[in-house]
């Protein structure tokens, strides 16, 4: 695989993004002297363009908003997600790029994985890391050098942009709970999250004991300690309930679990075992502050 010549246009459908990120203008430092100062990197890379084309704020395109490293990303879902410094500050900061890019296993970051990238290619001030499946780049990294490029980090390098595919493309080693669980379909193979995805409630609310399923269009929700209690649940959480006779089988699974659903869909029933979960969908819109 030869990644200077690599320029895959990537397949834009509709995506499941956790948040939408802005950024401003050309952040691009003028270099000038500071040229001199770039590391270089621990070997030898080839020469890549990672500054053409420059992110964008604001744009519901990822690939705009993250800009050149959307280019080096392969996805058979369309991109998920990719993004721009200026809009979440540093994902991991080092003394160097290889420093940078491990910091990202201390934190939950957007649904990147947090290990397996390899640098490939660098540009100036920037070097450029990937994240393989079967040989196929699924997420890519921009981390780029504070003395040549704005940043606003303390630390000599910084991740400015990163471009990731869906997470059912990950390996499954690299899922991380806190950007949603991936399911299999009745063959064994992963579900996209744009399809069916379990998340986590947020902490910041007090939901932290809630579990969200979106299925489609649909959210179904599992709440045990009644934390959303007066919302407009067509039916309580229940964690030994029962199977109705005419509940229409999912297919779905996501490890001992197994997803079927209420005639009417507004019920959603995990089994595991001889255990049937009851989650309810709600009949009221409601969303964390």
């Amino acid at each position: 695989m030869t990644y200077p010549d690599r320029r895959w246009g990537p397949s834009l459908a509709a995506v499941v993004a956790m948040m939408l990120l802005a950024a401003c203008g050309d952040r691009t430092a003028d270099v000038g002297e500071a040229v001199t100062q770039v590391e270089t990197p621990p070997v030898s890379l080839p020469d890549v363009d990672l500054s053409s084309p420059p992110p964008v704020a604001d744009d519901p395109d990822p690939s705009v908003r993250a800009g050149a490293v959307a280019n080096f990303v392969d996805c058979e879902f369309g991109l998920w997600q990719g993004g721009w410094t200026p809009d979440f500050g540093p994902m991991g900061s080092g003394a160097g790029p290889d420093e940078a890019v491990g910091d990202l296993a201390d934190g939950d970051v957007f649904g990147v994985p947090h290990a397996g990238y390899v640098a490939v290619g660098q540009d100036g001030g920037r070097v450029l890391y990937v994240y393989e499946v079967a040989g196929s780049p699924k997420a890519a990294l921009v981390v780029a050098d504070s003395a040549v490029v704005e940043l606003d980090t303390e630390d000599r390098w910084a991740i400015e942009t990163f471009a990731s595919c869906d997470p059912a493309e990950f390996d499954a080693s690299a899922d991380v709970e806190s950007y949603g669980q991936v399911w299999q379909d009745a063959d064994g193979s992963r579900v996209p999250t744009s399809v069916i995805v379990t998340i986590p409630g947020p902490e910041h609310c007090g939901w932290d004991s809630v579990t969200f399923l979106a299925l489609d269009d649909r959210r179904y929700v599992s709440d045990p300690d009644d934390v959303l209690d007066g919302l407009g649940f067509v039916a309580p959480f229940d964690h030994d309930g029962a199977l109705p006779s005419d509940a229409i089988d999912t297919g779905y699974v996501q490890g001992d679990r197994h997803l079927w659903l209420s005639n009417d869909r507004t019920i959603a029933y995990v089994v595991s075992g001889d255990v049937v979960e009851v989650w309810p969908t709600s009949s009221n819109e409601f969303a964390c502050g």
